[in-house]
C-alpha cells in the first residue's frame, strides 16, 4: 500500500529529473555545436543513455543501433558517470540527511 501511495510522487520526481536531464544535454549540445563542436544526434543519445542507464544499456543501444564507433565511448562515459556520481550521491545524501530530524 505504501508503494502504491508513493507511486505518483515518485513518478513526478523521475519525470522532473529526466526533463532537467534532457534540457541540460540539449542545451549543452546546442551551445557546444554553436562553439564549433560537432556533436551528432547518435553521440548525444548514447551519452544520455550512458548517464541515465549506465554503461551496459548505452553499449547495448550503440550496438543495436549500428553505431559501433560509439560502443567504447558509451562504456567510458557510463563508467566515469558511475565513478563520479556514486561519491557525489553519497555526499548529497550526507548533506541532506543532516537537515532531517
Amino acid at each position: 500500500a505504501e508503494l502504491l501511495a508513493a507511486g505518483p510522487p515518485a513518478a513526478l520526481c523521475a519525470s522532473l529529473v529526466l526533463a532537467v536531464h534532457c534540457a541540460a544535454i540539449g542545451t549543452g549540445a546546442l551551445v557546444a555545436n554553436a562553439a564549433g563542436a560537432a556533436i551528432s544526434l547518435p553521440a548525444l543519445l548514447v551519452a544520455s543513455n550512458a548517464n541515465v542507464g549506465g554503461p551496459a544499456t548505452a553499449i547495448a543501444m550503440a550496438g543495436a543501433m549500428g553505431w559501433p564507433a560509439l560502443v567504447a565511448p558509451a562504456a567510458t562515459c557510463g563508467a566515469v558517470g558511475y565513478a563520479l556520481g556514486t561519491p557525489l550521491g553519497c555526499l548529497l545524501h550526507r548533506v541532506l540527511a543532516r537537515g532531517v530530524v
